[in-house]
């Protein structure tokens, strides 16, 4: 696929998906819209209908920040870009040419532009602001930077293991010892 990198296994996995889209059903959204999807969205869609990208669990609570539990709206089933698309296109008409595919867990959006001189450029739309602000040249980047936060994430948890792994042997060394030594 286009966001794979390579000498690295991308390690990027949602959520909670919708069921997997078929080339039709790729064909007729990106009808909808004009025909103006870069292929790396494209893509992404076909293996991911949508799904939320970091989820709070006990291990990794303690490496995410809010900003980066985002949810990926499903082209097809459940809550589709197409309604999003409608509603913002309705509520902001100054984003007429931006697509909706992603929000945050305060509900601000992340929009792929269509517009001929950013198409693919992927904004960030702050809903209590009303600003909207370039967070990416294209979808592909947006991607790969997700997935550099969980082989952060991943690398720190991995290392934080180890060293409470090894707290642990100390602790339970020392404990031995003293025992020991008491006798």
């Amino acid at each position: 696929m286009v966001w794979v990198k390579k000498k690295k296994q991308m390690i990027l996995k949602l959520e909670e998906t919708q069921q997997q889209l078929t080339d039709e059903e790729l064909n007729e959204f990106s009808q909808f819209v004009g025909n103006k999807i870069p292929d790396d969205f494209i893509n992404f869609y076909r293996q991911f209908n949508g799904g939320t990208f970091i989820q709070l669990d006990s291990k990794m609570s303690n490496y995410v920040d809010d900003k980066f539990l985002i949810n990926f709206f499903s082209i097809k089933y459940g809550l589709t870009i197409e309604n999003i698309y409608a509603q913002f296109k309705r509520d902001f008409p100054q984003l007429q040419d931006m697509l909706p595919f992603a929000s945050d867990l305060y509900l601000n959006c992340y929009l792929l532009s269509l517009r001929p001189q950013d198409n693919g450029c992927v904004y960030y739309w702050s809903v209590i602001e009303q600003k909207l602000t370039l967070q990416f040249e294209s979808f592909n980047c947006f991607i790969l930077f997700l997935d550099e936060i969980l082989q952060s994430l991943d690398k720190k948890y991995k290392k934080d293991r180890q060293l409470d792994i090894l707290i642990w042997v100390w602790v339970i060394a020392s404990i031995a010892l003293y025992i020991y030594f008491q006798k």
